[in-house]
């Protein structure tokens, strides 16, 4: 069985469908943390009535797109994750099926 996880896994890792995932979800990440993390670092000083006092700052932990429950980057991450995991695999599966590979590995009941 480890075997068969670690060809799946070399065989994930070649296809273009794993980096073209792996490249959405990163970029969301990023925009996420640009757009909303690098600027609630500059709010480290609150203001009351016009008067400037120390505040607490925020930090990354607090604004972590999973955190943050009305979040946009959090709802588009959810809603792409499912896509993002199926790709990669996806593509092996149509080479698999394409090539025969999928009727030699399996039971014929099974296809």
């Amino acid at each position: 069985m480890k075997a068969v996880f670690k060809l799946e896994w070399k065989r994930m890792k070649k296809s273009y469908g794993f980096w073209i995932s792996l490249a959405i979800g990163v970029t969301i990440a990023l925009l996420q943390y640009i757009l909303m993390v690098f600027p609630a670092g500059r709010y480290i000083f609150i203001t009351e009535q016009g008067k400037s006092i120390l505040g607490y700052p925020t930090n990354a932990i607090q604004i972590w797109m999973g955190m943050e429950g009305g979040s946009l980057w959090g709802y588009i991450y959810a809603m792409i994750l499912p896509l993002m995991v199926t790709i990669p695999f996806a593509s092996t599966y149509y080479s698999d099926k394409k090539t025969g590979y999928v009727k030699n590995e399996t039971p014929e009941n099974f296809v």
